[in-house]
C-alpha cells in the first residue's frame, strides 16, 4: 500500500519554533514504500514527538498537535494504512493536546500534588510542568532505560520534580519486571514494559518483544506516602500496563485520601491479569467515571473522589 508520512512542508510555519524552521529534523518522505502498519505507526508518533519539541510554549505545541489530530479521517487511513495500533499514539495526541490542560482546571489549584506513577521518559511530567510551574510532582519509574531519558529529557527541570527510581505495587523490596523492546523504527521501546507478564500484548501488538524479566525495587504506594508525610493528593497520574490492581491494593489508604486519578485501561487482558475497567471501579468504591477516552476495548480513563 502506497503512503506519504507528513512532509517538512506540513509543519506550521507560524509557529515560533525553539530553532530556526530550516534547523527542524528532517521528516522522511517514503512515497510508495511498503512498511508494516507499525513501521507507519513510529514514524508517525516519532514525527509528532519530535517536532513538538520544537514549539516555543505549550499552547504553541497543543495547536501543532491539534492540526495533525484534525486531519480528516481518511487523511488518517492513508497514512496508517488502518487505524493507530499503538494505544500510545493517541496518548500522544490526546494526552499531548488538552488532557493535561483540562484536568489542571479542576484541580482548581495554583499547586497540586501529582503522583506521576510510571512515568516512563517524562513526557507527562514536562507536561505537568509547563503548563503548572508551581505544582509538586512526585515521579515513579523502574525501567533504567527510562529513568535515564527521564533525567535527559528534564534537563534543568529535574530539579523542580522528585523521581523515586522504584516500581509501584502490592508490596516492599523487590519485583520482576519485563523490560518491552522492538527492532528496526522501534528499537529500544521501553513504553510497554511491565510487572505483570505480557499475554494478549503479544498478539495485539506482536512487533513488540518483551525481553528477559529483571529485578527492581517495588514499594508499596501507603508505605511511601506514609514515610515522606505525604497529604492529600490532588492527581494520581497511573500508567503502569496491566499494573493497576497491584498499585491499588499497595495504596488504598493514599487513594482515599486522593481527589482524582488518571489511568489506562484494557478489557483484553494484555498483561496476566489486568483488571478491565469495571473492575478497576470495584476496586474504587468511592470513585466515579469523570471522562472516558475509550479505544474500542481499551483506553483511558479519569476517575474522580466523591467523598473528597
Amino acid at each position: 500500500m502506497n503512503y506519504t508520512v507528513l512532509e517538512r512542508t506540513f509543519i506550521p510555519r507560524s509557529i515560533p519554533w525553539r530553532r530556526p524552521h530550516s534547523e527542524c529534523p528532517p521528516v522522511e518522505h517514503r512515497q510508495g514504500s511498503a512498511l508494516s502498519p507499525r513501521q507507519k505507526s513510529v514514524h508517525i508518533l516519532h514525527l509528532m514527538q519530535t517536532l513538538s519539541k520544537y514549539c516555543e510554549r505549550p499552547s504553541d505545541k497543543r495547536n501543532f498537535l491539534s492540526s495533525i489530530m484534525h486531519l480528516p479521517t481518511s487523511g488518517m487511513i492513508c497514512i496508517f494504512g488502518k487505524p493507530p495500533p499503538l494505544c500510545t499514539l493517541w496518548k500522544a495526541l490526546m494526552s499531548s493536546v488538552e488532557v493535561h490542560k483540562d484536568i489542571l482546571s479542576l484541580l482548581k489549584k495554583p499547586n497540586p500534588v501529582i503522583l506521576d506513577i510510571g512515568c516512563n521518559d517524562g513526557t507527562d511530567t514536562l507536561a505537568f510542568l509547563d503548563l503548572c510551574p508551581q505544582c509538586k510532582l512526585y515521579c515513579f519509574e523502574p525501567d533504567p532505560r527510562a529513568i535515564a531519558r527521564f533525567k535527559r529529557k528534564l534537563g534543568k527541570s529535574l530539579d523542580k520534580v522528585e523521581l523515586f527510581e522504584v516500581a509501584i505495587s502490592d508490596r516492599n523490596g523487590t519485583i520482576d519486571f519485563h523490560p518491552s523492546n522492538a527492532d528496526g523504527d522501534a528499537k529500544n521501546w521501553d513504553l510497554s514494559g511491565s510487572i505483570r507478564r505480557p499475554k494478549n500484548h503479544l498478539i495485539e501488538y506482536d512487533w513488540v518483544r518483551f525481553e528477559h524479566p529483571f529485578s527492581v525495587k517495588t514499594r508499596r504506594l501507603d508505605d511511601w506516602s506514609r514515610e515522606v508525610q505525604l497529604g492529600e493528593v490532588d492527581l494520581i497520574w497511573m500508567d503502569v500496563q496491566g499494573a493497576e490492581a497491584d498499585v491499588i491494593a499497595g495504596g488504598m489508604r493514599t487513594m482515599r485520601y486522593s481527589r482524582f486519578i488518571y489511568t489506562e485501561y484494557s478489557d483484553r487482558e494484555l498483561y496476566e491479569g489486568q483488571p478491565t475497567l469495571q473492575a478497576i471501579l470495584g476496586l474504587l468504591p468511592s470513585f466515579e467515571v469523570t471522562v472516558n477516552y475509550p479505544r474500542t476495548a481499551e483506553g483511558d480513563v479519569l476517575l474522580r473522589n466523591r467523598q473528597m
